[in-house]
């Protein structure tokens, strides 16, 4: 399976760790390398959040919304 540097594949979100990224890895060294990618991918979501939060907060960047005004 084709990953990059920090084991991460072509599908956002999915990493290759343990028996998939190394054959010879022992059960101690995938379970690490199982939670060394969980903290990467929750690095990559909350990245994710932050720039959604950012772009959302831009004024300009907005889509105009319709209010409907209330009847007096």
């Amino acid at each position: 399976m084709a990953t990059d540097d920090a084991d991460r594949t072509s599908v956002f979100g999915a990493r290759a760790v343990g028996k998939v990224s190394d054959a010879k890895a022992l059960v101690i060294t995938a379970a690490g390398q199982g939670a060394a990618a969980a903290f990467a991918l929750n690095h990559d979501l909350v990245a994710q959040d932050i720039e959604r939060a950012v772009e959302n907060s831009n004024p300009s960047s907005r889509t105009p919304q319709h209010v409907p005004q209330r009847a007096s």
